[in-house]
């Protein structure tokens, strides 16, 4: 039975009788954007003469409905060839993608997908990700980057807020307008200033906000078009994708955390997100779900660092958008890091 689902975007890759270089050479695979199904992996324990410890290998049973059996290199002599991530049933996979599930509320047993991100000042997220209001010399969203793959080479990627961002319309500006709490009263801050906060206008430079437009301010009623910065916040919850037993589904890329001066092998979850579909669910029900967010922020000052506060602008929400209906300009999937959640 399949337990792992291997995919490598490198053509001409060998099945071979034993998890080994030196191994017979069974047959080359044509594997471009091809599911390999695999029952087992086998991690080497130490150096060899043609291996390194970490290496991994796959056993595969099946290609394309085809039976086989043999092995192919996932990670050798260091190097990522495929990533690979546990395999889901049919059904799971059409239940996440049907608009009917989508737009109910998640069960109890369903939230095993949900994750909360590592706040700034937290110990590990510093030594990946290198950011602290120490560092920036000032007080900022509680911006995590999420992470994309490389078009041109798929099994590696990068994490970035900026260059990475996913195009979002009227539809999603009235929604975030919509959401807003009217909380003036208890915080002092009414709607323009809270989108103001948020989204950056169009005359101002390089972009600072985790919103931005290029042509129309938010408030412009022929505002057509904005974009959103791939990140989540810090301390909040996020929903990763998970298979038919509700366990977390885990991908392998190589990339550079920001915070580290060499790529690796780092392991991910897959970001679900909020549909079109849930656009109007009730904002607390999004909340649980990991669906929708409070904007938090790390601040400084009285010889502390990396202050967290939920209510700078008063209570601001913001969704965290599923790349299957608003894809990213290098994509339809988003990862978080594993290692930057609690």
């Amino acid at each position: 039975m399949a337990q792992y689902e291997v995919v490598s975007e490198y053509n001409d890759m060998s099945l071979r009788s034993e998890h080994n270089v030196d191994s017979t050479k069974l047959e080359a695979i044509l594997m471009y954007d091809t599911v390999l199904l695999a029952d087992q992996l086998w991690t080497a324990p130490a150096d060899g003469a043609n291996f390194k410890a970490g290496d991994i290998w796959a056993h595969i049973i099946s290609v394309n409905h085809v039976k086989k059996n043999g092995w192919v290199a996932v990670k050798h002599l260091g190097e990522v060839y495929c990533t690979y991530r546990d395999a889901a049933s049919p059904a799971q996979t059409q239940a996440q993608t049907t608009a009917e599930s989508v737009s109910k509320p998640l069960s109890d047993s369903q939230l095993g997908g949900v994750v909360t991100v590592r706040r700034w000042g937290d110990p590990e997220l510093f030594a990946l990700d290198g950011i602290s209001t120490a560092t920036i010399k000032g007080g900022n969203f509680q911006e995590v980057p999420l992470f994309h793959t490389l078009k041109d080479k798929p099994t590696h990627g990068e994490f970035n807020a900026i260059t990475c961002f996913q195009e979002l319309g009227k539809a999603e500006m009235d929604f975030l307008k919509k959401i807003q709490p009217d909380d003036s009263k208890a915080y002092g801050f009414n709607l323009k200033q809270k989108m103001g906060w948020l989204v950056r206008a169009p005359e101002i430079g390089p972009a600072t906000h985790i919103y931005w437009s290029e042509n129309d301010p938010w408030d412009d009623p022929n505002l057509k078009a904005f974009r959103f910065g791939t990140l989540v916040l810090g301390g909040q919850k996020v929903l990763v994708e998970t298979d038919a037993a509700g366990r977390k589904m885990e991908y392998t890329f190589v990339g550079k955390y920001r915070g580290k001066e060499k790529s690796e092998s780092i392991q991910f979850y897959k970001i679900v997100g909020m549909r079109k579909s849930e656009i109007g669910r009730p904002v607390p029900e999004l909340l649980r779900e990991g669906k929708m967010q409070i904007c938090t922020s790390a601040n400084r000052g009285g010889n502390f660092e990396d202050r967290y506060t939920e209510t700078l602008k008063g209570v601001v929400y913001h969704p965290v958008w599923s790349p299957l209906d608003y894809p990213s300009n290098y994509g339809n999937a988003l990862y978080l890091a594993k290692g930057f959640c609690l």
